[in-house]
């Protein structure tokens, strides 16, 4: 019931600002490339929504890996447009500020996700002969995505994310970097929206799941501990 709300009103915060005109230049050039990148941004953004709309339950673990790819890509691509931003403008842009709020829109819910995964973990706890054993698995129930595989998934947007950040973060260091390139405005407009999407995806799973929770029978609902036990062990 938690995550329903907060992952909801995280959803309704960035309505507004997902309407926000961030970008400055002229558009004469977004019809013949916009449909070329969509297909390369489709391919990498799109992923975590397409997995999880053939789900028939939430897999928590599948939403808090999802979840790390959108903290890491509005964190890239704020840390490249900042570092343009601040080459050209001297000011944090409308975009970044727009970046920020989502980075922390998905961290929250990220969040949110751990301490369910947490909570199920406990609820579920083995017997005490086997406490033991489950202490050894619950240091490995929450997995972080390293940094290399997130990187090789955050090049194939049209911005050269990874590049960018590391230019941005040898300029906040005060050290030698290179002059900042502007982010493809594209990218910002795709991740917005296949974010907003998934978490519209997550909170109808979640109604979904408690409504038939509400549903089912006792000897359905028993039947359940022992079921996710074994793949909380499998996993």
């Amino acid at each position: 019931m938690t995550m329903t709300t907060d992952s909801r009103q995280a959803s309704n915060n960035n309505n507004n600002s997902n309407n926000n005109d961030v970008d400055d230049d002229d558009d004469d050039d977004v019809a013949p490339t916009g449909r070329r990148h969509k297909h390369a941004a489709a391919k990498c953004v799109a992923k975590p929504k397409a997995q999880l709309s053939k789900l028939k339950r939430l897999a928590l673990r599948r939403a808090h890996h999802d979840l790390q790819f959108y903290v890491a890509a509005f964190s890239y691509l704020r840390h490249a447009q900042l570092h343009w931003d601040y080459e050209n403008l001297q000011k944090q842009s409308v975009l970044s500020a727009e970046l920020l709020r989502y980075r922390s829109s998905a961290r929250t819910v990220l969040c949110i996700v751990e301490e369910a995964i947490n909570g199920s973990s406990r609820l579920y706890a083995p017997s005490p002969q086997k406490h033991q054993r489950h202490k050894k698995l619950s240091l490995h129930q929450i997995k972080t995505v390293p940094r290399e595989p997130m990187e090789k998934r955050l090049q194939k947007f049209k911005t050269p994310l990874v590049e960018l950040h590391r230019q941005a973060v040898l300029a906040a260091r005060n050290q030698p970097a290179a002059e900042p390139s502007k982010p493809h405005h594209l990218d910002a407009l795709f991740l917005k929206f296949q974010y907003m999407e998934y978490l519209k995806h997550m909170t109808q799973l979640l109604a979904k799941q408690r409504k038939r929770d509400c549903t089912s029978s006792p000897q359905q609902l028993a039947t359940r501990p022992k079921s996710r036990q074994r793949q909380q062990q499998a996993a």
